[in-house]
């Protein structure tokens, strides 16, 4: 569910830039690798926050 919403923000991100520079629309689909790959970098990202968050939870549980 978390890729889904990387995926679709990446989406968004292409359809802003298409509409912004006035682009062909066509890029919304050749395009489809750039935003698979800032997907992952997203979905790379929250998974490294979430990461942090648990550690910083645990380690609260562990000092408590």
């Amino acid at each position: 569910m978390v890729f889904a919403g990387c995926f679709a923000a990446a989406c968004a991100a292409n359809v802003y830039a298409i509409a912004v520079y006035r682009t062909s629309w066509s890029e919304l689909f050749t395009q489809i690798g750039y935003v698979a790959i800032i997907s992952v970098v997203l979905y790379l990202l929250c998974w490294i926050v979430r990461l942090a968050v648990r550690l910083v939870i645990h380690v609260r549980r562990i000092l408590k």
